[in-house]
């Protein structure tokens, strides 16, 4: 597998066993932007990188845990803060 990517006015490919895909757009329905991730992985690395989605899983949880009403806070602080869009 490979990514691409250009430098000066060369492309370049460089070799991989992991590629993070995302796009992003404004709603017509709504203030906030739509888009989504795909993460294409080589199949000879798939088990690393579900062992690296676990080990981010279980850390998250424990960190959540272990702030959640700093977490709390802090969610109500940035929603009364972020700029939205008008329609």
């Amino acid at each position: 597998m490979f990514e691409a990517y250009v430098k000066g006015r060369k492309l370049n490919l460089k070799r991989t066993v992991h590629v993070l895909l995302s796009t992003s757009q404004p709603s017509q329905y709504s203030t906030w932007d739509l888009g989504f991730l795909i993460d294409v992985v080589h199949k000879n690395y798939f088990e690393t990188f579900l062992e690296k989605i676990d080990g981010s899983i279980i850390s998250l949880q424990e960190t959540i845990k272990r702030k959640a009403r700093k977490i709390s806070a802090n969610i109500a602080n940035m929603e009364e803060s972020l700029p939205r869009r008008r329609l």
